[in-house]
């Protein structure tokens, strides 16, 4: 396909690029543009050009491709395989759990006694026998029946009884232990008891074929892989098929010549040729850069058949591309909520399909005409009706998609994946209503050398000014943020990402002051050091993250009015930090501001640094969300001298019970939150993902299905046991 991606982020262009040229040491995509910050794009673009026409794929270069392609499907089936297997467990546990509800029913109508027999007995008298003989006498207890049938009766009474006596002794012997019949043969007189013995004889015979039907799926799901032993499997082959993946990027990229015909390699120079001449600012006059124009745009399909991903931003796109209806297969709009919809038109007309991507909660963007002007285009062009709302210019890109998109085509993407789950938790709750799931891989967050917390408070008692130049600022603030730079990157020689985000321009403008006369140059280009709003964090992320809030006790009145309306802006300086978000400002002002998302970030960091407490664990055990027969295997592994930890926190984990003393630790999970629930794929699935992540983190994982824990919790203990000796 041909795909724009596009955004009227330079920052978000800059992030997506970067991740995905990294796959592949030969350029997946192609950035488009005159010049990008310290970028010369123009020249990238041409230094491109040049190597593709002037190099050659080799036949190393296609069994390259071809060996890395195969083995890539070949790991993909397997994962597919992998995925299979799992839904096939789902779906014995989800039947094990249906049949086991049907028993907990059959329960409450037979005795205690007759459910002790039922579970020593071996082979059950056959169903028919009981249903042959209960139909006879059923059919002779039958009221206000019609002649024939009366004749009938007359006729083979007799013989009818007889055969359901014989019945009734099969059956007899089959419950001598516990139902003992009377000796009487089936007679007129004897019809009503026999039927409530046989009903009772049958519900016995139908327990016992359920218990038997639920004892085999029990064993055929016990025999089934975990969803532990599938996130073995699956790391595996997850490593594999990025590795795979990545080379096949790469070979790919290499075999880019094979593609070009004569043809495409002379629209390749042609299109080349037009960049070059384009960037000498219109020589040979207005009409010959308006042809140049015209021969770029003419050529560009043929391009964009062997280059089929282009890169732009919304303002470049009249520049670089020519105005064809339907030219890209897909433009993917990035940060949509920060993008004005007038701007993204020409590339919504410029592509068949569009997938529209923002968040709400983040930055919006900025309206720079004044409300005057707007209502006279409005009126210009008739945009008054009700109608017409999603359409105005103070609206986002954002807004008007998610209120057009059509019925399944509205997607949230609830998986986190940047932060550690301390830092991103607060504006999940705050913003997004507790949805989101923490899936970061902790492995890959690179903290300070001896850094304990994620989020860390750092008090500076400051007041908040008005610059002079408009703005505001707290010079206390600053001093210390670069202050507390200075020890993280000199004394402490932190190797990560470092940046600094505060909410004013202003003090952005301080902070980078005081850092540069402070920071030799070579701590602040190791770090990648950043010092700016949340505008310009917009799409980015660091390792390290330091916040300067700018809040104090006495503050102009316009500081605090920003600091409330612009919520979003809080929302993205506090989940920029990967590892650790390093906040400096006065927490006593923060907490008693009157602004209401600054004081529960204050209430938020006071709940961390004090921990939650540890709950007792009777406490644990009340809690809904815990299963119900995490608490009798609890006590079963205290009396065998264990010291489990109930719902032990390991990152973003909640453990059911762990055993962090074991070598490797041991985590216990039960089934018994999704007791007697359907097991639905997705949860299925984040299992094996939480399994995996887990296992990454040096924890074993062993999983008991919550019937195993219910019926034979001895065995339960001493598979456990087992565990820690070996371990």
């Amino acid at each position: 396909m041909r795909v724009l991606f596009a955004s009227r982020n330079h920052k978000a262009i800059d992030v997506v690029e970067e991740r995905i040229n990294r796959l592949s040491d030969h350029p997946i995509v192609l950035r488009l543009g005159s010049r990008s910050r310290e970028r010369d794009l123009r020249a990238e673009l041409l230094t491109f050009l040049s190597q593709v026409l002037s190099s050659s794929a080799s036949d190393e270069d296609r069994l390259d491709e071809k060996e890395a392609r195969e083995a890539l499907s070949s790991l993909m089936q397997k994962r597919e395989d992998l995925w299979a297997r799992l839904e096939q467990v789902r779906l014995a546990r989800n039947e094990v759990d249906h049949f086991d509800r049907r028993l907990e029913a059959a329960k409450d109508k037979l005795p205690e006694a007759s459910w002790r027999w039922l579970a020593q007995t071996q082979d059950l008298p056959p169903r028919k026998v009981a249903e042959g003989a209960l139909k006879i006498i059923r059919r002779y207890l039958q009221k206000h029946v019609g002649l024939i049938e009366t004749i009938r009766r007359w006729l083979h009474r007799n013989k009818e009884y007889a055969r359901a006596s014989r019945l009734i002794d099969e059956l007899s012997s089959g419950f001598s232990e516990l139902m003992e019949p009377r000796e009487d043969l089936v007679t007129e007189e004897t019809l009503e008891y026999w039927q409530t013995w046989l009903a009772a004889a049958l519900e016995l015979i139908e327990a016992g074929h359920l218990l038997d039907v639920y004892k085999q799926a029990r064993t055929e799901l016990s025999g089934m892989p975990t969803s532990a032993d599938f996130a073995n499997e699956l790391a595996g082959l997850e490593e594999r098929i990025w590795e795979w993946g990545a080379r096949w990027i790469a070979a790919t990229g290499r075999l880019l010549p094979d593609k070009l015909t004569p043809d495409v390699r002379r629209a390749l120079g042609q299109y080349r040729a037009t960049i070059e001449q384009l960037a000498k600012d219109q020589i040979g006059g207005k009409a010959a850069y308006a042809r140049l124009r015209r021969d770029q745009e003419r050529v560009f399909a043929k391009v964009a058949k062997v280059l089929p991903v282009w890169f732009v931003a919304n303002l470049s796109a009249r520049g670089w591309l020519p105005f064809d209806s339907g030219l890209f297969d897909l433009v993917v709009i990035d940060e949509a909520s920060q993008c004005d919809f007038p701007s993204a038109l020409p590339l919504l007309y410029r592509a068949r399909r569009a997938m529209i991507i923002g968040d709400p909660h983040q930055l919006r963007h900025i309206v720079s005409i004044p409300s005057q002007r707007l209502q006279q285009i409005q009126n210009r062009h008739e945009l008054t009706r009700t109608e017409d709302g999603p359409y105005l210019f103070s609206n986002s890109l954002y807004d008007v998609a998610s209120t057009c998109a059509g019925e399944g085509k509205v997607i949230s993407l609830r998986e986190h994946f940047r932060s550690h789950a301390d830092i991103v938790e607060y504006s999940n709750r705050m913003w997004y209503g507790g949805m989101l799931r923490i899936c970061t891989d902790y492995r890959r967050l690179a903290k300070p050398l001896g850094q304990t917390t994620s989020i860390e408070w750092t008090a500076a008692q400051g007041t908040v000014r008005r610059a002079r130049g408009g703005g505001d600022y707290n010079r206390e603030e600053a001093e210390q943020v670069v202050r507390e730079l200075e020890a993280l990157l000199v004394q402490r020689r932190f190797a990560g990402t470092v940046g600094v985000v505060t909410p004013f321009r202003a003090q952005a403008n301080r902070i980078r002051e005081l850092a540069n006369q402070r920071l030799d140059l070579h701590f602040i280009e190791a770090s990648e050091l950043t010092v700016d709003t949340a505008y310009g964090f917009q799409g980015d992320e660091r390792d390290v993250m330091f916040f300067s809030p700018c809040v104090s006790r006495e503050m102009p009145r316009g500081a605090k009015w920003f600091h409330s309306v612009f919520s979003n802006l809080f929302n993205v300086s506090v989940t920029r930090a990967r590892a650790l978000l390093h906040v400096v400002g006065d927490p006593g002002a923060c907490a008693s501001c009157g602004i209401k998302h600054i004081e529960e970030f204050a209430r938020y960091f006071e709940r961390l640094k004090h921990g939650r407490g540890f709950v007792p664990h009777r406490k644990i055990f009340d809690d809904p969300s815990v299963g119900p027969f995490e608490e009798p295997l609890y006590k079963a592994l205290v009396e065998a001298g264990l010291k489990p930890i109930p719902q032990y926190q390991e990152h973003q984990y909640r453990l059911d019970l762990a055993l962090p003393e074991c070598n490797p630790p041991l985590d216990i999970e039960v089934d018994g939150e999704l007791f007697h629930k359907e097991w639905d794929g997705t949860r299925c699935r984040q299992d094996v993902i939480r399994d995996l992540r887990l296992t990454a983190l040096g924890w074993l994982v062993k999983r008991f299905w919550v019937y195993q824990v219910r019926d034979n919790m001895a065995s339960c203990v001493r598979e456990i046991l087992e565990l820690c000796k070996q371990a």
